[in-house]
């Protein structure tokens, strides 16, 4: 019983940890789109800029100011450069945001899957504190279907075959092992 104990305990530090990645991931997520809307503006800006240099260059043309329009050529040429900085920037940060957002949608739904691993835990935790009986394996039985984890299964399927309900006995090992596996699969589901 204190063992179930102490695996819930750790299994909730688990799901706090996850949370707090949540939101790392989700702050991350935020100040991205306030930077990409930054350099959305800058570009806008830009653009505007060098609309009205290129006016002007064509006004200085009309009436032969050969020395201004060469001035207002190099503003052209740093205002294009100035651009197709800010557009690779901003395409850098879009990719950015694009990223977290993929990790925080892959989060989202393993986040959703750790109550499944969790009632397993729980069912599993029931055979040894209640003895082995036909009702309590079967449960267990149930919660380790639903997770449709091949490797999970493999390991509850050794654990269940060293249970002897008849003489109310079971290697405690083997369960425990299934355990620890669930916890190292609840590990990776919100791990990063």
């Amino acid at each position: 019983m204190q063992q179930v104990n102490t695996l819930f305990i750790v299994v909730i530090v688990i799901a706090v940890g996850a949370l707090g990645v949540a939101g790392y991931f989700y702050t991350q997520h935020s100040s991205l789109r306030g930077e990409a809307k930054n350099l959305n503006q800058q570009l806008s800006r830009l653009q505007n800029e060098k609309t009205k240099i290129e006016t002007e260059l064509a006004v200085l043309k009309a009436t032969d100011l050969v020395k201004e329009a060469e001035v207002l050529t190099l503003k052209l040429t740093t205002a294009g450069k100035d651009l197709s900085a800010v557009q690779k920037d901003l395409a850098t940060a879009e990719k950015a945001r694009s990223d977290i957002a993929l990790d925080l949608y892959r989060l989202k739904n393993n986040l959703a899957k750790i109550p499944a691993y969790l009632n397993a835990i729980d069912a599993i935790g029931d055979v040894p504190a209640q003895g082995p009986t036909r009702e309590n394996v079967a449960v267990v039985d149930v919660k380790i279907a639903i997770l449709k984890d091949d490797a999970v299964s493999s390991r509850w399927q050794a654990a269940k075959a060293s249970i002897d309900i008849e003489k109310k006995s079971w290697m405690g090992g083997s369960i425990a092992d299934t355990v620890r596996l669930i916890t190292l699969t609840i590990g990776k589901l919100i791990s990063p």
